[in-house]
């Protein structure tokens, strides 16, 4: 058995296991959009180098894809500024606090009506993205994640135990001490406390001498006092 209780850790504490699978979960959202956004980069400059000196060929290639290159190039900006936002996000996460559990929010909103709007538009295979959304939210407002963002918050005031307890220890509850012996008052304690019932004072060290008794010595009957 330790005297003393161990000592308080300090700093934030660690990220729950929920909150770093929502981080890998982003981190795989956000790679996979920069890399299918780059591809469609790429088509849509060629298709208007190629398409420049051949306006029928332009004219075919935009019927296909079923809406002009300046629409596809601004759903492609749109998508690259979420993307990015994303991005942002992530790399906020490790500071905690409740601005990174409102960002979190933000981008799962954002997300879920992405893959509610490809749902409805028939465009392409929103499922497994809305599953993943789904995940992260149930992540982000479980109980974990919520009780980190609290703690990991810059106005967080951790509370305090009653006096008597770990931090505070009453009386005679000190590790490693022990409370005074029967028939020991707490005045007996010399600087501390005054003289306990019956104890007169220089009868302690620390105490002037009692009338007739010499300084620091007791009065010996017959004996002169000092002596």
């Amino acid at each position: 058995m330790t005297p003393y209780p161990p000592a308080p850790s300090y700093g934030p504490p660690p990220m729950p296991t929920s909150l770093k699978a929502v981080r890998i979960i982003l981190i795989i959202r956000a790679v996979l959009a920069v890399i299918v956004y780059g591809i469609a980069f790429l088509g849509i400059t060629a298709i208007g180098a190629l398409g420049a000196g051949d306006p029928e060929l332009q004219a075919q290639a935009q019927a296909e894809m079923g809406m002009g290159l300046g629409v596809i190039v601004a759903v492609l900006l749109l998508g690259l500024a979420i993307t990015a936002f994303e991005i942002y996000v992530i790399t906020q996460m490790g500071k905690g606090g409740t601005r990174a559990q409102t960002l979190l929010r933000i981008v799962a909103g954002i997300a879920l009506v992405n893959g509610a709007i490809g749902y409805f538009t028939d465009s392409g295979n929103p499922f497994l993205g809305i599953v993943l959304v789904i995940i992260v939210i149930v992540f982000v407002e479980g109980v974990p994640a919520k009780e980190w963002f609290a703690q990991t918050d810059p106005g967080y005031v951790p509370p305090q135990p009653p006096y008597g307890g770990p931090q505070h220890p009453a009386l005679g509850q000190i590790p490693g001490q022990y409370p005074p012996a029967p028939g020991q008052g707490l005045g007996q304690i010399p600087g501390q406390y005054p003289p306990a019932p019956g104890q007169g004072p220089g009868q302690g060290p620390g105490y002037p001498p009692a009338p007739g008794q010499g300084p620091g010595y007791p009065t010996v009957p017959g004996q002169g006092p000092g002596y």
